[in-house]
């Protein structure tokens, strides 16, 4: 394939003199996989919850799918920030430093005992969830949640489509558009998903293609199908 040697350097050039602006990709480009209540169910089904591992992915899938919190915040949980009395959870996020509460429903309050109780290995570590591979201690990234769940959704037969995202960050997504069909208003979601700022929360909402088809404003003298 010959290569055009005078764009080559006409491009570098541009680059070099800042008149050609690089091209950005956000992080969260991508649109989410959106999950259905049939896929959750699935997706919970799919998990070996006889196994230490299959109990603590379990209580994680049931934490982010119930409260929304962020794939951080479950590695970075810690068994005195569950108060089981109160049936609540409180603690610091990670990303804004917001001292949050989240409720700790009886589905989830009894995966993470499953887990405690019979599937967290013996261990010094404050954290709820920790790695199950020696020395035994907190989750070191959320790429191993990511792996873990793309197992399952493979397991489940769920299809994810191609250019849409499958990590554990979806479900928060998904929790969040849940909560939108059930007509909470945006800034509720927010305050609920612990973001600053409602900008974040609308970029979250992005997989409710039936509410954006919604905005969308007509064009005068086109029709679909032209």
């Amino acid at each position: 394939m010959e290569v055009n040697q005078t764009s080559v350097k006409v491009d570098l050039f541009f680059r070099a003199s800042g008149l050609l602006t690089p091209k950005y990709t956000p992080r969260y480009a991508g649109v989410p996989h959106a999950w259905t209540k049939e896929e959750l169910r699935a997706l919970l089904s799919a998990v070996d919850r006889a196994g230490p591992t299959g109990k603590r992915d379990y209580a994680i899938y049931l934490l982010v799918i119930q409260t929304g919190l962020r794939a951080a915040d479950i590695r970075a949980l810690k068994l005195d920030d569950i108060h089981w009395e109160e049936r609540k959870i409180r603690l610091t996020t990670s990303k804004n430093s917001q001292n949050a509460e989240f409720p700790l429903l009886e589905t989830t309050g009894w995966a993470i005992i499953d887990y405690l109780r019979h599937g967290r290995p013996k261990t010094d570590c404050d954290r709820v969830f920790v790695r199950h591979i020696a020395p035994y201690g907190p989750i070191g990234n959320t790429c191993r949640l990511d792996y873990e769940l793309r197992r399952h959704i493979k397991k489940a037969g769920i299809v994810i489509k191609d250019g849409e995202r499958s990590g554990i960050h979806t479900l928060r997504s998904s929790f969040a558009k849940n909560m939108l069909d059930a007509g909470a208003p945006l800034p509720v979601i927010s305050q609920t998903l612990t973001h600053s700022n409602v900008n974040t929360t609308a970029l979250y909402l992005k997989i409710d293609m039936a509410g954006l088809r919604k905005c969308a404003l007509p064009i005068d003298g086109w029709e679909a199908g032209e």
